[in-house]
């Protein structure tokens, strides 16, 4: 367990060291995870609001506010 422990740490210290030779690889690599990241949870959340406005439009005590002639069919 200790020897893969030493090189576990042997690992990470070799890459941390080397790091500022691949700057914009690993910034390219943060970013693009950062953007899945933040397109996930804008997914998420929309499909969460529309589920909370679909439970929320099936109260007694909830009002659907229409214009007038809103209701009746398009014209093709």
């Amino acid at each position: 367990m200790r020897a893969w422990l030493n090189q576990l740490t042997a690992v990470t210290a070799m890459n941390l060291r080397n790091l500022p030779a691949r700057l914009g690889t690993s910034l390219v690599a943060v970013v693009g995870i950062g953007g899945v990241v933040a397109v996930l949870v804008s997914l998420l959340s929309m499909g969460e609001g529309f589920r909370a406005a679909l439970d929320l439009s099936g109260r007694d005590d909830v009002a659907l506010v229409l214009r007038g002639g809103s209701a009746g069919r398009r014209s093709t």
